[in-house]
């Protein structure tokens, strides 16, 4: 009986010490594979996970998850950087308490041809309502409205774009000088609406993120310098 309450408590010791040891290796390979299988390619993603004590996985819960990426893909998205921090982790329901962190460098597609480029994106909040903060730089901004115009009028290059709060632009093209407001509309998506002169078709969509792309706009200001947007992301996005 003795020897056999030895064996218990030494195969108890050992696997109290694996897990401490490779838990947290292990939770971080199925968060790298659960990446995957949700459409997030890079070919060198580095995931931590973070558990004190390490045997709080077996609970399938993390303290901390950190995501580090380079010339990631996603959802139709092109993405330079990603650096993500979550806290509070569910894996199983893929829930986090708290989402920080900055993707850089991201091209979304466009109807207008060319994919708009999107300086950074800051995340902030709980999954179940994750808030977005874009920030574009005022030659992507200009080009998105100079091919919003050239749509309208054919085969025409836009020769001067100038930007003014809080959401103004004016593009001359072919000698003809078209104004119009940089606005978000009803159903989250950011457009052109002409104000001058008649005759253009409207509103000219600038971006529209597709039913399989997590962000919705909610609201744009506009400066000389280029553009700040804020979105809202779907918390399906993280299984909310």
């Amino acid at each position: 009986m003795r020897g056999c309450l030895t064996w218990f408590f030494l195969l108890l010791a050992v696997l109290l010490v694996a897990t401490w040891v490779f838990a947290p290796v292990v939770a971080a390979g199925l968060v790298s594979a659960s990446l995957g299988t949700a459409g997030f390619e890079s070919a060198d993603k580095k995931v931590t996970v973070i558990a004190d004590p390490p045997i709080e996985l077996l609970t399938l819960r993390a303290d901390k998850i950190t995501i580090q990426a380079t010339n990631a893909r996603l959802s139709g998205l092109r993405i330079a950087s990603v650096d993500l921090t979550l806290e509070g982790v569910a894996l199983a329901g893929r829930q986090a308490d708290s989402v920080e962190g900055t993707l850089t460098g991201v091209q979304v597609p466009s109807l207008l041809g060319s994919p708009a480029t999107i300086s950074s994106v800051t995340l902030n909040g709980p999954s179940s309502d994750l808030r977005a903060i874009l920030t574009l730089n005022a030659k992507d901004v200009q080009a998105m409205a100079s091919a919003a115009v050239e749509g309208q009028m054919g085969s025409t290059t836009a020769t001067k774009v100038t930007l003014a709060a809080p959401d103004k632009v004016m593009v001359v093209a072919s000698g003809i000088t078209v104004r119009g407001r940089l606005v978000v509309d009803k159903t989250g998506g950011l457009v052109l609406v002409t104000t001058y002169p008649a005759g253009f078709s409207g509103p000219i969509d600038i971006l529209r993120p597709g039913p399989t792309q997590p962000l919705r706009f909610t609201s744009i200001i506009l400066r000389t310098t280029g553009a700040t947007v804020t979105a809202t992301l779907d918390p399906s996005f993280f299984g909310g």
